[in-house]
C-alpha cells in the first residue's frame, strides 16, 4: 500500500505542476502580447503544457483558445481524479500515513 501512496502523490504531483503551468502560460500570454514568444518562461511553459494541448488538440481541433480551455477542464478532471484516488488510499492505509 505505501508503494500505491508513493505512486498516487507522484501522479497528483504531475498533474498538478502541468495545471499550474497552463495557468502560468495563459496568464503570460495575455500579460506580454505579441511578445510572448520571445519570453523563455513563455516557452517553458509551452513545453510542459505540450502533451496536454497535444491530447486535447486530437478532440477540439487547432483552435488555440479552445484548446487552453479544453486542456485547463482536462487537466482539472485529472487533478480531481488524483485527489479522490489518494483519499481512497489514505483511508485505506490510515490517514497518519498520508501526513
Amino acid at each position: 500500500m505505501i508503494d500505491q501512496l508513493l505512486l498516487v502523490r507522484a501522479a497528483k504531483l504531475v498533474v498538478e505542476i502541468a495545471l499550474l503551468a497552463e495557468l502560468g502560460h495563459l496568464v503570460l500570454g495575455w500579460w506580454l502580447g505579441p511578445r510572448r514568444e520571445g519570453n523563455a518562461i513563455f516557452g517553458v511553459f509551452r513545453i510542459v503544457t505540450g502533451p496536454a494541448h497535444r491530447l486535447v488538440g486530437l478532440a477540439v481541433g487547432p483552435s488555440p483558445s479552445r484548446r487552453h480551455g479544453a486542456a485547463l477542464v482536462l487537466l482539472a478532471v485529472l487533478w480531481l481524479g488524483a485527489l479522490a484516488w489518494k483519499v481512497s488510499v489514505c483511508l485505506s492505509v490510515g490517514v497518519a500515513m498520508c501526513r
